[in-house]
Parts: C-alpha cells; sequence; structure tokens
C-alpha cells in the first residue's frame, strides 16, 4: 500500500484522521441526547462544534444533569497559551460556585479547543491534567476532558486514579435518581427552589 495515501494513519496518538471522523457530523439536535460514555459525549461535542476550525485556544464548559443530558447553556473562556495554575483554580472555583445553582448531581464537561491539526499533544495533556488536578482537589467531579483542534475532537485521557482503575476526570457514576418533574427541586445546599 502506498504510504502516501490520504487515509493511512501510523498511530492514532500522531494523526486525527480516524474512521469516526469520516462519519458525518451528527445533527444539532443529538447535542442534547443523554450521555452515557466517553463515545457519547465525544458525539455530543462534535454535534456541538460543527465544522471544526478554531482562532484561539477557549475553554467550553457544558453541564449534563442528572438525566445525562446536556444543558442548553454552556460558556467559552479564553485560555492562555500554557496551562497556569491561577487561571485554572479561578475557572474551578467558579464553576464550583454555579454548580450550585444547578440541580443536584449535575456535572461539568469541558472541551478545549484550539487551532491546529494532529493528535492530542503535550500541552493538551498538561491543560487536561491541570484541569483534572484542581477539580479532583476541589471535590468537582468532572465527565472526561475533550479537546478540538481544526481536524477532530478527541478525548484527552487523564491520569489513571490509583484507587479506581479509571482516569481521574471520570466523574462516580450517579447514586442518586433524578429526580422526577413533580419532586421538590432544591438547590446544592438544600434549598427549595421557586
Amino acid at each position: 500500500m502506498d504510504s502516501s495515501h490520504p487515509l493511512v494513519v501510523v498511530d492514532a496518538h500522531d494523526a486525527c484522521m480516524t474512521h469516526s471522523e469520516l462519519l458525518p457530523i451528527p445533527p444539532l439536535e443529538t447535542a442534547t441526547d443523554p450521555v452515557h460514555s466517553p463515545a457519547d459525549l465525544r458525539q455530543r461535542w462534535r454535534a456541538l462544534m460543527g465544522p471544526l476550525g478554531f482562532g484561539q485556544r477557549l475553554l467550553w464548559v457544558g453541564f449534563i444533569a442528572c438525566d445525562r443530558r446536556l444543558y442548553k447553556t454552556m460558556t467559552q473562556i479564553p485560555m492562555p497559551p500554557f496551562p497556569r495554575r491561577d487561571y485554572v483554580d479561578d475557572v474551578l472555583v467558579r464553576l464550583h460556585w454555579i454548580l450550585y445553582e444547578f440541580e443536584p448531581e449535575t456535572i461539568a464537561a469541558l472541551l478545549i479547543t484550539r487551532p491546529g491539526v494532529g493528535g492530542v499533544s503535550d500541552l493538551d495533556r498538561q491543560w487536561a491534567a491541570l484541569l483534572t488536578e484542581v477539580a479532583a482537589k476541589r471535590d468537582l467531579p468532572l465527565e472526561p476532558i475533550f479537546r478540538a483542534n481544526d481536524e477532530c475532537v478527541v478525548q484527552v485521557e487523564g491520569p489513571v486514579r490509583e484507587d479506581s482503575g479509571t482516569p481521574a476526570n471520570r466523574a462516580p457514576a450517579s447514586r442518586r435518581e433524578c429526580p422526577t418533574p413533580s419532586s421538590v427541586r432544591a438547590d446544592r445546599r438544600g434549598r427549595p427552589r421557586s
């Protein structure tokens, strides 16, 4: 086989062109379908991003409710060129307080977007590791962190938890049922919502 063929991939870590990127972009309506796995979350991010192409590095913050669906409200935060603990600490302190206003069991989902092509870079890994580390210190559960560039959306694997063998940026499974519409809603402090 000719190694210059555009579909030949040497290593999945060094290149983004995978079979899943050859599939059509999922319809935007699927962005709020339930998320039951990292593959599902990748598809939700892919639907939200549409055609890929980024002019700057941004941190997208989304929220997954206890019914495992993304809220329709998201935010984009400009990121400095290199990981900075003060920046991450500030973002996650604010995120922690924002989550208090959502339903219990709501989990943050983060997507790093940046210009460029290729697989997950060392810089992507450093960002994901710092976000994961600071979130863990703040007892803030995160869904797996993803990165999108001009070519693909991929999961950035975090360090492995010593106690579980699972990536540290994977939130523990919910142990409570999602409240029913007829149940009384309360904020994270236990106060009834109006």
